[in-house]
């Protein structure tokens, strides 16, 4: 991590608006994404919900076949 100098809020929204490196102020060890939990969530969900159907329909071809 770089060594961090101190600004202020009004400060970093300056450089940031002026399109300034802000990286020297920024701990990024302590970042964080919020929402990223949730969002892995509904595609663990999402992903189960397919597979359940594949299966589900996978019984259906076998039940057709046996006919």
């Amino acid at each position: 991590m770089n060594e961090s100098k101190a600004a202020s809020a009004q400060e970093l929204d300056e450089l940031f608006d002026s399109g300034e490196d802000i990286s020297a102020h920024v701990d990024w060890s302590k970042a964080r994404r919020p929402g990223r939990e949730h969002l892995a969530q509904i595609l663990r969900e999402t992903k189960q919900r397919l597979l359940d159907e594949v299966e589900r329909l996978d019984k259906a071809i076998e039940e057709i076949e046996a006919r």
